[in-house]
């Protein structure tokens, strides 16, 4: 067996990649060129290109998708966590 049949399975976890010509973005941000495509005008093209911005420079921040929408989630929650007694969290599940 060759090398790469051994390996095949670790890249399996990798977000899919569009390669352009000066970088690689996340190829969920093509997902609106697709939109462009059925609805031509300026504004959706305007809104793709947009995106496609947007992707970039979290790609150059060194952000993946879902990495930077945990990043955002805990900059809006902010560093205290309340808690709630466990008997009253049980009785909320118990009784709605």
């Amino acid at each position: 067996m060759k090398f790469y049949e051994y390996t095949q399975w670790r890249n399996t976890g990798l977000a899919a990649r569009l390669g352009l010509v000066i970088a690689s973005i996340d190829a969920r941000a093509f997902v609106f060129i697709f939109i462009f495509i059925l609805h031509i005008s300026w504004e959706t093209l305007y809104t793709f290109l947009g995106i496609v911005t947007f992707f970039g420079l979290l790609e150059y921040l060194g952000y993946s998708v879902p990495v930077a929408i945990r990043k955002a989630r805990s900059l809006i929650a902010g560093r205290r966590r309340f808690v709630q007694r466990t008997i009253s969290r049980r009785r909320r599940i118990i009784h709605g």
